[in-house]
């Protein structure tokens, strides 16, 4: 089960928009005030993040971009506290990505299996025992927390699934087709007749391109989505070494010679990122949607305080990789 690490990747998330944003987003009602129970980080509707969650989050995000590519940065006074900001806004965005689709699996009454409970019962298990006195001490997390969070971890990926289930994966041939070519774009109407009586004279649509095209680059590669709707049109009808004629767009006039109207390994690339695209627009339909309409609560009095200033002994970094093996060994 790979699409777990989409939870990691996604942009947009909640609350790094609230923090950088300011107090709305869409119709969501942000109140920054202290929540119900002090060791609260934040709340939205009816979903809470604890302080000792942020803290595993925390201390596992200090420890793996801290010691990027073998350099600790830590150590170096210059990033760290511009590490320590990255690594709290990143701990806010993750968990309140996960919170709202368990928020989401519960509208939708999305559970996990019990065979699900068990995988995330084994990690936590796992994790759990690899932690020494000193970083159960650190973060607080029992193994019951942890198994909970790999829990809602699980869940937040079945809810994924779940929601892009429904996409159409076949993405054909001409819908994701890359076209090469070269292009001669000019403002003005005047210059591009004359574009035009040069093109229709014979002349080397290169030569033409280098004393008229008024874009930075006249060999082009582009699919349907990249370039305007009227190039495409005629474009996409051109055969091989075929020139179009003088196509009007908003911008101004477009001539386009195709040197092969079917580029096959840029169009299977292609192919992958449409799809892609359509899985993120069915996810973001409801995602968006439950964002929108919840009430969010967030204990900033708390969490400016909260530092990631980890003992030297406090070195753990596995909580994302354990529960991602158990994932993909499933």
């Amino acid at each position: 089960m790979r699409s777990h690490r989409r939870i990691r990747s996604m942009a947009c998330l909640l609350l790094v928009a609230l923090l950088l944003s300011g107090c709305q987003i869409g119709n969501t009602k942000v109140v920054f005030l202290k929540p119900v129970g002090y060791h609260q980080v934040f709340k939205i509707d009816k979903e809470v993040c604890k302080k000792k969650e942020a803290k595993v989050y925390l201390t596992n995000y200090m420890n793996i971009y801290g010691n990027a590519y073998g350099v600790s940065l830590r150590k170096q006074k210059s990033v760290q506290e511009d590490l320590e900001q990255y690594v709290k806004e990143l701990t806010i965005s993750q968990l309140s990505k996960i919170k709202c689709m368990n928020g989401i699996a519960k509208e939708q009454k999305i559970e996990l299996t019990k065979e699900e409970e068990q995988i995330a019962e084994a990690a936590a298990k796992e994790y759990y025992e690899s932690l020494s006195k000193e970083e159960r001490k650190y973060m607080g997390a029992s193994q019951s927390l942890i198994t909970k969070m790999y829990s809602e971890y699980l869940l937040a990926s079945k809810v994924y699934q779940s929601l892009i289930g429904s996409v159409d994966e076949e993405v054909s041939d001409d819908e994701a087709r890359i076209i090469e070519g070269m292009q001669i774009f000019v403002r003005d109407s005047g210059k591009a007749d004359e574009v035009k009586k040069r093109l229709k004279r014979g002349e080397d649509f290169a030569s033409v391109a280098a004393s008229c095209n008024e874009e930075t680059r006249t060999d082009i590669k582009f699919g349907r989505e990249d370039m305007p709707k009227e190039v495409v049109k005629e474009a996409f009808e051109l055969e091989n070494e075929e020139i179009s004629g003088k196509i009007k767009t908003k911008e101004g006039y477009y001539f386009i010679k195709c040197i092969n109207k079917y580029n096959k390994e840029l169009t299977d690339k292609n192919k992958k990122v449409i799809l892609e695209e359509r899985k993120e627009k069915a996810f973001h339909t409801v995602y968006d949607k439950y964002v929108e309409n919840s009430s969010t609560v967030l204990n900033t009095k708390m969490w400016d305080k909260l530092q990631v200033n980890l003992p030297k002994d406090v070195k753990t970094d596995s909580f994302f990789e354990v529960i991602d093996r158990h994932m993909e060994e499933k």
